[in-house]
């Protein structure tokens, strides 16, 4: 289509301008200069805070992974002293039948 062949002719001619940009000349422009600077700069901002949030991440997930064991310890115990709860008065129920 027209449409598809516009934006292939459009991509070819960027292509070009790319291929064919003399770095060099532009680094000479301070304009051009202070703004890779910049550019380069935030990308090391950005990187610093992403590394920050992962780590606020990964010891969220280990607090939350802390808690999960801790529930399930409780859960043991508790169904550790359910049992001998159990235990306790089938044998005091026993005890005292023979008592009599």
């Amino acid at each position: 289509s027209q449409i598809e062949e516009g934006e292939q002719v459009e991509e070819d001619e960027l292509l070009n301008f790319a291929m064919n940009l003399d770095f060099e000349k532009f680094m000479d422009d301070m304009e051009v200069r202070d703004a890779i600077t910049f550019v380069q700069g935030r990308v090391k901002e950005l990187e610093m805070e992403t590394s920050e949030i992962e780590s606020e991440e990964k010891k969220r997930e280990d607090a939350v992974k802390e808690a999960v064991r801790a529930e399930r310890v409780a859960e043991i115990a508790v169904e550790r002293a359910e049992s001998e709860a159990k235990t306790a008065s089938t044998t005091e129920g026993t005890s005292s039948i023979s008592k009599q």
